[in-house]
Formats: C-alpha cells, structure tokens, sequence
C-alpha cells in the first residue's frame, strides 16, 4: 500500500534520530512492559509489533528470558538501529514486515505493541489479525496514540488550511475499546495518558517531529503538502497561539494503555 511505504521511508529515514529523540515514546514502552509485568504472565512466545529502534523489545527480553521473542517492523532503518541497541540473543528473531501481512509459524502467547497500532488503522482488520495470530487465551498489550497527539499542530492546520487536513485522523479510545471487543477480546484495564514536550520554537517542534518519523503516511499527509508560504503561517500562527510565559511551544501527545485478553 501506498501510505505504508510512505511510513517506511519515513521511518527508515529517521531511525538513528527517533532512538535519540523520541523521549514520550520511549516513556510509553516503559509503562506498557511495567503493565504487562503486573499480569504475571509467562509466555512461550512473543511478538513485539512495530519494535522501532527495540525499546519495548529490550524490555520483553529482559522481563520474559525463557520465552521466544519476536521483533516486527515494516521499516528495514529502524530494525538496523534496534540489531545495535537490543543484547543479541539466541531467544530474538527480528523480521522486516507488515503486521497484517505477517504469517508466523506458531501462535503467540502475547503480542505488544508500543506507539505503532495507530499507524495500522482499521483496527477492526488489525484486531482480527491478532486474534488470529494468538493461542487460546493469550494477550495483546498495547500503547496507542490516540487523538490529540501533535493536537496544536492539527488544530493550526485545520483552521488555516481545512482542505489540506491529514486523510486518517488517529483513534479515539472509544473506538480502539469497541474494536478490540467486537473481534473477540476482552478488555482487563485501559488508561489514557496525556504528554508534552516542549520546544524554543515552533521550527524547532516540526523538526523534531519530522526527524522522529512524524511527517508521513496519511495520518500527516493531506492531498498536497504545504507550500513555503503556507509553511510560514502556519509556524506564526503556532507560536502566537501557544508559546508559553518561558517563551517555549509545546508538541502534545496522547497515549491509550490496552490490555486484553483473547477469549
């Protein structure tokens, strides 16, 4: 598909960047694998989706040490960069995939997931697919951003240039809760977390989310990009709408916390 190869090239683009920059999301790995270790699961196998640059895969590791683990990503920059920072290991297998695409040999006994669901929309598609890749009772744990993630930026954008809105929005939890229960799981707890970084200018703010892998596929892509002049007003209306008494702009995130249970 032609949004996901946007995505790779992204990503792949902005690995070595997203491992150095991408503080928010590294935070929700390390809760979502502080959830999970609450569950007093013990799992056989388990596939870590979307494993970026391996903070999450890292964690599995180390949590579960007799169990098979499995580190998938569609971006072949992100799977070199997590090779350098995960401990090799004999029980690791990373594979350059698409989740929806992947066909494993053996179920899985757990399947997490941090800051990657979003981007893999309809979940309804998405969630039937882990149904099917889990054994009878298995989990899925997951960190999603949902919407009002990067919410200063969509809202300038929307009020200046409404007709270049991105062409997906990201979830409401509503939505990712109902699809999770409606193919086949149950819900054992959820929380929504809310975020911010902040920036010395709106400049600074997009960089960051253009190095983090934020400015393709088309929960960022309208049906053209913006012009030079449109870039410009969007950055003065930014800094206007939202720099703070310390003179710094914020970027905000939102994260949903999902565990469930095949039943």
């Amino acid at each position: 598909m032609t949004s996901n190869r946007s995505i790779e090239r992204h990503f792949s683009r902005a690995a070595e960047a997203y491992h150095q920059l991408a503080r928010v999301q590294q935070q929700a790995a390390e809760q979502l694998a502080a959830a999970v270790a609450e569950l007093g699961l013990a799992p056989r196998r388990v596939l870590d989706i979307g494993c970026g640059t391996g903070f999450l895969t890292r964690r599995m590791l180390s949590q579960f040490p007799a169990a098979e683990v499995v580190a998938l990503d569609l971006s072949p920059g992100m799977i070199e960069v997590a090779r350098q920072q995960v401990p090799a290991s004999a029980s690791l297998e990373f594979v350059v995939a698409e989740a929806i695409e992947y066909q494993p040999a053996e179920p899985f006994d757990l399947v997490v997931s941090s800051s990657t669901l979003q981007w893999l929309q309809p979940f309804d598609r998405l969630f039937a697919k882990l149904h099917s890749m889990l054994a009878p009772g298995g989990h899925v744990c997951a960190s999603i951003m949902l919407h009002g993630t990067l919410g200063e930026l969509h809202s300038i954008r929307s009020d200046l240039f409404p007709a270049l809105a991105p062409a997906q929005l990201l979830p409401e939890s509503e939505s990712v809760l109902a699809s999770l229960e409606q193919c086949g799981f149950e819900v054992l707890a959820h929380q929504v977390q809310e975020d911010r970084e902040w920036y010395a200018t709106p400049s600074a703010a997009l960089r960051s989310m253009r190095e983090q892998g934020f400015t393709g596929g088309p929960l960022s892509t309208g049906r053209r990009p913006l012009t030079r002049g449109e870039l410009a007003a969007l950055l003065s209306e930014y800094e206007q709408r939202y720099t703070n008494g310390t003179g710094r702009v914020p970027v905000s995130f939102r994260h949903g916390m999902y565990l469930a249970k095949r039943c």
